[in-house]
């Protein structure tokens, strides 16, 4: 199967640079043993499936948020299995994967918990800290970035003292001569995520109507911008750096190095619910009713490798078992 590429229309030049090696450490360390195996995860298909997806070099371990509070790791590419039954809420940092929704910090033993109207809460070992705002992005040398008001905060925990790094004031004289004034004065930001230190993607919003844009910045300078989306959410970094993916009015939108962007489908016309990056950015496992689609990125779009008949509402790639956390009460 071939998407084919949209115009390019904003080049956003990610670059990987997340240093986990600490942390994963940590966490591996601590990982409880999983609940169950099972046998391959399909039969009837599986000997065709198999052979593709090695054909193809893809490997590591899918993580697939199942329903009914079952979370499968799906190992490639042999396709076999092991079931954990968890309610699970995958959050994913780095090379880790967190079952239990908190989110790692990539450079100390840190993790946000929870976000609540009091602001984000942020626990290590037994202390625990606060931060007003939500959407939590860190970056990869360790601050972490809060939505507050429509503007973007960080801090460097435990310091929790916020510094603004992008203000609705901001926002106005950078889109100024870009869009009528009513527009740039009611922009606001949602949400963030950081392919790199200094490279900043964020979902912006006018608030007014509501219409949503995305836009690159390097530092303090605005790169590009893309407008407009009746809808984004979930902005997430692929692990390399190489691509960022958000929901948006019809399934799940990707940006990648080469400026490019395009909707990801399975070419029957229904949207994607669930996008995952294996760790090296060379493949993406593509969720939406009824299957998971492994496909490779190329120069023409989207190459179908594999289908598989699962049922995902979530997803997330890692290198190995030993990168998903699983949740305390599974011990």
């Amino acid at each position: 199967m071939t998407v084919r590429r949209l115009p390019t229309l904003l080049a956003i030049g990610l670059v990987a640079a997340v240093g986990v090696a600490a942390l994963v450490d940590a966490l591996r360390s601590a990982r409880p043993a999983p609940v169950s195996s099972t046998d391959p995860a399909t039969t009837a298909a599986a000997g065709r499936e198999v052979a593709a997806l090695r054909a193809a070099g893809a490997v590591g371990v899918l993580v697939v948020a199942r329903p009914n509070c079952r979370v499968d790791l799906l190992t490639l590419p042999d396709l076999t299995a092991t079931t954990i039954e968890a309610c699970a809420r995958l959050e994913q940092s780095g090379g880790v994967v967190m079952l239990d929704g908190r989110l790692p910090s990539p450079a100390d033993n840190i993790s946000v918990a929870s976000c609540t109207g009091e602001g984000v809460v942020l626990e290590r070992a037994d202390v625990t800290y606060s931060l007003p705002g939500c959407e939590p992005a860190w970056r990869p040398d360790g601050r972490l970035t809060v939505v507050h008001r429509g503007e973007l905060w960080e801090a460097r925990p435990p310091d929790v003292r916020p510094r603004r790094v992008l203000s609705r004031a901001e926002l106005r004289t950078f889109f100024d001569e870009l869009l009528p004034a009513p527009d740039a004065r009611s922009l606001e930001v949602t949400e963030a995520a950081w392919p790199s230190g200094t490279r900043l993607v964020a979902v912006l919003r006018k608030a007014d109507e509501p219409r949503y844009l995305i836009a690159a910045f390097e530092g303090k300078r605005l790169r590009l911008w893309r407008c407009c989306f009746e809808d984004l959410r979930a902005l997430r970094v692929s692990p390399a750096g190489g691509f960022v993916d958000v929901a948006w009015e019809q399934g799940v939108l990707v940006f990648d190095r080469g400026g490019g962007f395009f909707p990801v489908g399975i070419g029957d016309g229904r949207p994607a619910n669930a996008v995952a990056w294996s760790p090296s950015d060379r493949f993406v496992a593509v969720a939406r009713a009824g299957s998971v689609v492994v496909l490779e990125p190329g120069e023409e779009g989207l190459r179908e490798v594999a289908r598989l008949p699962i049922e995902a509402g979530d997803l997330r790639w890692v290198a190995s078992q030993r990168d998903v956390v699983l949740p305390e009460a599974t011990n």
